[in-house]
């Protein structure tokens, strides 16, 4: 039974070591991320259309009903000019 116990707290020793490591990456990866996001809205909300885009890659998918049914592919440049024409 000791040797249970054991091994029990050694396994979760090791699967919180683990988990920590990789807490800080997603940590990393998450501010990272929250960045970009808050460059998008700033753009938005600022009418800046072309930085925006170019946050994107050079062709994207979307699934947006403005655009039609199902996944719809777009240029930079035609995001740019949808966002320009509202």
């Amino acid at each position: 039974m000791p040797f249970v116990l054991l091994f029990f707290a050694l396994a979760l020793l090791l699967v919180n070591s683990c988990s920590k490591e990789e807490s800080i990456e997603k940590t990393a990866m998450n501010t990272a991320n929250e960045k970009i996001v808050q460059q998008y809205f700033d753009h938005f909300n600022k009418h800046e259309w072309e930085k925006m885009a170019n946050l994107y890659s050079e062709t994207v998918e979307f699934k947006d009903p403005s655009l039609g049914a199902g996944i719809v592919k777009q240029t930079r440049q035609e995001i740019i000019t949808k966002y320009s024409e509202l």
